[in-house]
């Protein structure tokens, strides 16, 4: 039974991965966030009184710019392929995009239009307001001549199980992301289908996490959805519909999504959890280890601002050290009450204001957000009880920023999708350790949050990627794909439970917060799930396992765990 919210708020999408470049973030008269070029001089902070807001950030410290994906010709940017766009109901199809792309023609009772274009003309097509999506056909013979490059392949076992002629063959992953290049090499041969819901944006970050499935499950047919520079609710859940109407086994998104309930109940959670009953859900668990922060604040008199230690009300951006352009904050909190968030700068000649927020939603609990372009210094972050509507008792509060944080919570800085129940989170994984940035549980209802941690390594053609979650997630997706491909027979929920319960413990004995079960482990995963095929057809025993309240206790079968 769908789970989905009814409330309508606009998302802000959070590519958990390398920055790709600054944006500057405004509000369109519909509210909608829209994205450009960000102006990062020495001018005043200017705020963008912005209901969401969208950052593309990475771990390090250091944030590398990243480089265009190239776009001189390659060999596949001219291949035509064959492609059959699905019409929507009652539109037009003009005379010139049936002379550009193809006939029309109705099956089914539904029209469509099949041609022969070049791959970089899908785009286009997808986007034309009577196409509702585009399949691809790709020419088996088409090949990159590049081989697979992810760096992580050998450290799940997936290149062992390639060697074994074990590749997804079959099996469609559908990848949700901003915006992604048909073209490039490390996709081209995998894509089997298109569609646009709300834009095209920048194309680097979908296409590597794209990548990563590709190379992790070589013979699976990737079906992309952009998303845009942001979102609505809306727009979110027609792409995950189009998804899992065209076919996905399994659906991998890589973003965050802020200002949602940290237990999972807002509504693009909503979305993934119903998704989840009937495809396997991957997504990333978040890089906001280190840029989260949450206590309980109790009201006095005394104090002007939320002490964020005992001994300080300031939070300082980038622990400290000089920063600039764009800052991105978003606070929440449970119960009455309203709160403020100040931006402040440090100077010789005491600290100022330099931004502000007061803008309070109603649909998704109290939460405020502020968005500014600041010049270069040192600044942190002030919370202010709003003296006209005052917290009335303690109040926990909870605070997520596109900087690294001087005091930090690693603790619960998971957010939408990722805290959604039924879905895998993947959390980053990187000599021998979790990395620092990497977002952990638990989430506000006591489940566990992290279900595993996989690599982050990419390495695409002309994009400069230096990890992240986002980039952990498709290794595990890859995973899934791999053994639903072997194993049709097994259940989604039985095989998330082997990825499971098969993944390397590299912390403390059993489950944690931090990396779930374990480091996920593709060729042990596919040895248990050839054993448990193995055991079920010598017995012949369909009896019900005995799990119970979303924990694996180590059977084959295991109902779906809450994460």
């Amino acid at each position: 039974m769908p789970r989905e919210g009814a409330a309508q708020v606009v998302i802000a999408l959070l590519l958990v991965a390398a920055a790709l470049s600054p944006l500057a973030v405004s509000v369109g008269e519909d509210g909608r966030v829209v994205a450009g070029p960000a102006d990062t001089s020495d001018v005043p902070a200017e705020v963008a009184p912005d209901p969401g807001f969208l950052e593309w950030e990475g771990p390090g410290e250091e944030r590398p710019t990243q480089t265009e994906v190239d776009t001189a010709p390659s060999a596949h940017v001219d291949d035509e392929v064959e492609v059959v766009a699905k019409i929507r109901e009652n539109a037009e199809v003009p005379d010139r995009v049936q002379r550009q792309y193809g006939d029309v023609y109705t099956r089914e009772g539904a029209r469509r239009l099949a041609g022969t274009v070049p791959l970089t003309a899908v785009r286009e097509l997808s986007e034309e307001p009577g196409i509702e999506g585009v399949r691809i056909k790709a020419d088996p013979g088409m090949d990159d001549g590049t081989g697979r490059r992810s760096p992580g392949l050998d450290d799940i076992g997936a290149t062992e199980l390639h060697d074994r002629e074990v590749d997804g063959e079959g099996v469609v992953v559908g990848v949700i992301d901003s915006g992604f290049q048909l073209s490039h090499p490390s996709i081209a041969n995998n894509v089997g289908a298109y569609n646009s819901f709300s834009g095209t944006s920048s194309p680097q970050h979908g296409t590597a996490v794209a990548s990563v499935v590709a190379d992790t499950a070589p013979a699976a047919e990737l079906h992309l959805a952009a998303i845009g520079p942001s979102t609505s609710v809306e727009e979110y859940r027609a792409a995950v519909t189009w998804l899992r109407e065209s076919g996905a086994d399994v659906i991998v998104d890589a973003g965050s999504y802020f200002g949602q309930p940290g237990d999972g109940s807002g509504t693009i959670a909503a979305v993934a959890s119903n998704a989840s009953e009937d495809v396997a859900f991957v997504t990333s668990a978040g890089n906001y280890a280190e840029r989260h922060w949450s206590s309980t604040h109790y009201p006095s008199n005394d104090s002007k601002y939320v002490d964020v230690t005992p001994d300080a009300e300031g939070n300082h951006l980038g622990v400290g050290e000089r920063v600039e352009g764009r800052i991105e904050l978003g606070l929440t909190w449970n119960g009455t009450g309203d709160y403020d968030l100040y931006l402040m700068r440090d100077t010789r000649g005491g600290d100022m204001a330099v931004a502000s927020s007061a803008w309070e939603s109603e649909n998704e609990g109290a939460r405020e957000q502020l968005s500014a372009v600041v010049p270069e210094g040192r600044y942190y972050v002030a919370i202010h009880p709003n003296e006209s509507n005052p917290p009335a008792g303690p109040t926990s509060l909870e605070l997520f920023s596109n900087r690294d944080l001087d005091y930090r919570t690693p603790e619960g800085s998971i957010t939408a999708p990722a805290s959604a129940e039924g879905v895998v989170a993947v959390g980053a994984y990187a000599n021998g350790s979790v990395e620092s940035f990497s977002s952990r549980g638990p989430l506000d209802d006591d489940r566990r949050g992290v279900d595993v941690v996989a690599p982050d390594g990419v390495r695409v053609d002309g994009v400069e990627a230096v990890g992240g979650t986002s980039f952990a997630a498709p290794y595990v997706a890859g995973t899934v794909a791999l053994l639903k491909a072997e194993f049709p027979d097994l259940s989604t929920e039985e095989i998330e439970a082997i990825v499971r319960l098969s993944a390397v413990d590299v912390a403390a004995d059993g489950p944690d917060p931090t990396t779930g079960h374990g480091l996920v482990d593709a060729e042990a995963a596919y040895e248990t799930a050839l054993s448990t095929t193995d055991d079920a057809d010598d017995s012949g025993d369909d009896s019900d396992d005995d799990t119970e309240n979303g924990e694996d206790d180590g059977s084959s079968s295991p109902e779906r765990p809450g994460h």
